[in-house]
């Protein structure tokens, strides 16, 4: 039995013989190995090529960076020896704010290019360097649009805050920015590494640092940019002011009840107060929403859900020509052309004036404006229906029902005689069946002075019941109802005397 093992043994060393003659790297590619891991600050390139690389692989380094720097500058502007950047992606979240507009400053910025370990596997594929380039600070502050409450901690106050230490990053260890990089075959391939780098935008201020950076002044500038106010609509008002300013470039989508005319023909129609095609809303990629809710009734989920989307909600109100013209300086501030607002403003009020001038020494006279034929909806004192009316030289005969929108049966409407009857019908020349059963709702009045006069008119103009930029032209044709001697040449015929 000894003579088949002595035998077995020389076979064996044969082998291991004949091994070490063909491959006589196995033996070195260990004990490299166990350098590599015994000393990391060696890199896997000196480990496998010593000498060649230890003049080359600096100069990889020094290429990281530079690869590195040319994608972070996408994101970040130099501000004297800081840099800074807007965050504004929707679903960026700073303690409880999700997509608010927000800025950071990060002084002494400075890149660290930290190389992985290499493999053969690499080698073979054409890998020549990999790892990551990380960014580093000394100090960094951030600007906020509004107070903030964090989920943990004290009420953060709009503005900016102080100067802090640079957080330790559970992320990196250090450092704010990290990228990975490879160079494979002489090219360089970059992927950020859990940043999201779409939320960081570069900003338009000085390099040289010699102005103060206004965020405001930034968030204006960009919003006059191409592209830069993106607004959805659920208020046809808020729509028509949008356009009647001048401002129908910034708007991409518009309500379920707009009418089908120049600025909102092919628009998106994203749904009503009721129902929002959120979906849709997002698509688009809008960031102003305009609604036009009472004040302390604007819907929590309406709110919530565009604070989800960082979509900023415009509500306007718009129950006067005061608000009126306010809300059109408010749009202009919202899309940073705030000159355009103040000139459509100060039109407006040009237009009124122009109206009060033309029946100033004409007799009021007794009218209703009526907003539904069926229900005998009316338009009540304080609100902007009854300023025209006013404006055109009229007297509310609804005055004293003390309500805004009073609705009131029959009697009430015999008990104001009225002398003349506006009709508001809004697009009634595409809906005449709709003004034939009004009109046969006073002709069964025969005994209310407007009517025994045939002083009923209709006004289906779409605008006829909007608080928007056409009040102007609204206020003239109520003035060419009241007071047909001084209507001017291009009034209705019919209105004339």
């Amino acid at each position: 039995m000894n003579v088949p093992f002595r035998a077995a043994r020389r076979l064996v060393a044969i082998f291991l013989l004949i091994s070490l003659l063909v491959f006589p790297s196995c033996g070195k590619k260990d004990d490299g190995s166990q350098s590599a891991t015994a000393n990391s600050s060696q890199s896997p390139q000196q480990t496998a090529n010593s000498t060649a690389n230890q003049t080359e692989f600096p100069s990889l380094n020094d290429e990281a960076i530079e690869i590195a720097k040319k994608d972070f500058a996408a994101h970040w502007s130099t501000y004297g020896d800081s840099l800074i950047s807007r965050v504004k992606r929707p679903g960026f979240k700073e303690g409880n704010d999700w997509g608010e507009d927000f800025f950071i400053q990060r002084k002494n910025v400075s890149a660290e290019a930290r190389p992985d370990q290499m493999t053969q596997a690499d080698q073979l594929n054409g890998v020549e360097w990999k790892g990551s380039v990380l960014f580093v600070e000394s100090a960094e502050r951030e600007f906020f649009l509004r107070d903030r409450q964090p989920l943990l901690g004290a009420v953060e106050k709009s503005g900016w805050s102080d100067w802090k230490s640079p957080p330790d990053e559970l992320m990196y260890g250090r450092g704010f920015w990290k990228l990975s990089l490879t160079k494979r075959n002489g090219n360089w391939s970059v992927s950020p590494q859990d940043v999201d780098e779409s939320a960081f935008v570069t900003v338009q201020c000085d390099p040289n640092g010699k102005q103060p950076f206004d965020p405001q002044e930034e968030i204006k500038h960009r919003a006059s940019s191409p592209g830069g106010i993106r607004i959805a609509s659920i208020t046809p008002a808020g729509t028509d002011l949008v356009i009647g300013i001048g401002a129908g470039d910034c708007l991409v989508a518009v309500s379920n009840f707009d009418d089908d005319r120049e600025g909102t023909a092919g628009k998106p129609r994203i749904g009503d107060y009721q129902n929002i095609n959120w979906e849709k809303l997002a698509g688009l990629g809008a960031n102003v929403l305009l609604l036009q809710y009472a004040q302390d009734r604007v819907p929590p989920y309406i709110q919530q859900k565009c604070a989800d989307l960082g979509i900023r909600t415009v509500n306007l109100k718009l129950d006067t020509i005061d608000e009126i013209a306010q809300g059109m300086m408010t749009l202009a501030d919202v899309i940073g052309r705030p000159q355009q607002g103040r000139t459509a403003a100060a039109a407006l009020r040009a237009r009124l004036d122009a109206v009060r001038l033309r029946v100033a020494g004409q007799q009021r006279v007794r009218a209703l404006v009526v907003t539904n034929d069926q229900s005998f909806a009316l338009a009540g004192p304080g609100e902007f229906l009854d300023e025209l009316l006013h404006i055109a030289g009229g007297q509310n005969a609804a005055e004293s029902l003390g309500k805004p929108y009073p609705e009131v049966d029959r009697e009430m409407i015999m008990s104001l005689a009225p002398d003349v009857v506006i009709r508001l019908v809004p697009d009634g020349d595409r809906k005449p069946q709709v003004v034939r059963q009004g009109d046969r709702i006073w002709e069964s009045l025969p005994d209310l002075p407007a009517v025994k006069n045939r002083r009923v008119y209709v006004l289906s103009e779409w605008y006829g019941e909007l608080p928007g930029f056409r009040v102007g032209e609204l206020a003239e044709k109520f003035a060419d109802i009241l007071h047909p001697e001084t209507a001017g040449p291009n009034a209705n015929p019919a209105l004339r005397k």
